[in-house]
């Protein structure tokens, strides 16, 4: 695993975003417009995040990456979309 894989510490549905948390200070967020990661220097767009085959860990995809799933992996943007998309 690479070193750009993390884990979170929680998930929550609030506002129109699916906020997943990395740490006290940095969050992944997800909403219907847009991905970014929101921590104290502020807000940084990305494409979307991974979730890995294993389910344990996250990594954002930045724009102009050409990121392809392996299997098992999930694009969390659309996996949102997908299951939670009345909440957001």
């Amino acid at each position: 695993m690479d070193r750009f894989w993390t884990t979170s510490l929680g998930v929550e549905i609030k506002d129109s975003e699916y906020r997943i948390t990395i740490d006290e200070g940095e969050d992944y967020v997800i909403t219907r417009d847009r991905n970014f990661i929101a921590n104290h220097c502020g807000e940084s767009i990305v494409s979307t995040f991974i979730k890995s085959a294993c389910g344990r860990y996250i990594r954002p995809e930045h724009i102009g990456e050409n990121y392809t799933l392996k299997e098992g992996e999930t694009d969390l943007y659309e996996f949102v979309i997908e299951h939670f998309q009345e909440y957001i």
